[in-house]
């Protein structure tokens, strides 16, 4: 349970003050009072592959999976959280810190018993004394900006109008009624499941990206996560929100100010196409001038010929 009171707080007057340079010329901004941290994106993998006790059948798919997709294991993931929260963490390494730490925890948990007598009162409680604490705003978020290029995307920025449009008049005669399948996996242990939807958005610029929205389940513990992929100088570049469903209200409005130097979007003015319906992706290749680019893009992404 400690680890779960790790999760929660109310997004909502977070002042963006600082910028962070992923790499050169690209910039994100910061809420205020927190930093980054950086991990190989092998690593957390394999922790998420454990987490979720997968099969070892499971974990190769995975594997397998992300490096189709493009990933490399030396790839960076950028974790964007609370100053204070990553110094308790820091502490948990240390087995003098992580006592310090259990009984952080045990006394605002007794503080919440003091309060209240319904077990599901007193664990809001708990998350929620825990997250002002450590100025966390409940939206876990990180970023990975993928190293490599990717010769499909560089081909794609450089077909011409002409070519385009021809293009996407032979892309829709091959489109199938159902074009693709919703997002629906569960582990055979059934420890792990994700069920969800995914998106073609055009920005009112006619700049696109893919959103995925999914419901996850990891055992007992239930949250919803948000994913932006979007193309950047031939290369792709993910933000990624996990949220319970009591914070995600303004995670997107967060993710989209956190890589607004790099990628504007007004998530008040976007079209969306629903890459599930046939309709929706002829609409995308007649009527958007990017509409065979964006297309193709998450066709790349999601692995479908």
């Amino acid at each position: 349970m400690r680890y779960l009171l790790l999760i929660l707080f109310f997004f909502s007057n977070s002042v963006f003050a600082e910028q962070y340079e992923l790499e050169k010329g690209a910039l994100i901004n910061l809420p205020k009072n927190y930093a980054v941290t950086k991990e190989k994106v092998g690593v957390t993998v394999e922790r998420a592959l454990k987490s979720r006790r997968f099969t070892e059948e499971e974990k190769e798919m995975r594997r397998i999976a992300h490096l189709q997709n493009g990933e490399s294991v030396d790839d960076i993931m950028y974790s964007i959280d609370s100053k204070k929260r990553i110094e308790f963490y820091e502490k948990d390494l240390d087995p003098w810190g992580k006592a310090e730490n259990d009984i952080i925890l045990s006394d605002l948990i007794n503080e919440c018993m003091s309060l209240y007598k319904v077990k599901k009162k007193i664990k809001k409680c708990a998350y929620d004394k825990t997250d002002q604490l450590l100025e966390f705003d409940g939206i876990d978020t990180y970023i990975i900006l993928f190293k490599n290029e990717d010769p499909e995307l560089n081909r794609l920025n450089n077909i011409s109008d002409d070519v385009l449009s021809e293009l996407s008049k032979k892309e829709i005669a091959q489109i199938r009624k159902k074009y693709a399948s919703n997002i629906n996996w569960r582990s055979k242990n059934k420890y792990f499941k994700e069920i969800g939807i995914r998106n073609i958005k055009i920005t009112g610029m006619g700049d696109f990206y893919v959103e995925t929205i999914t419901s996850q389940k990891i055992g007992n513990y239930k949250s919803t996560n948000i994913r932006f992929i979007l193309p950047y100088k031939n290369r792709r570049f993910i933000i990624n929100a996990n949220c319970q469903t009591s914070d995600c209200n303004n995670a997107k409005e967060k993710m989209a100010k956190i890589i607004e130097p790099i990628f504007k979007i007004n998530t008040k003015g976007i079209k969306v196409y629903d890459f599930q319906k046939k309709q929706d992706m002829i609409e995308l290749l007649e009527k958007v001038k990017n509409g065979y680019r964006a297309f193709k893009f998450a066709k790349l992404i999601f692995l479908i010929v």
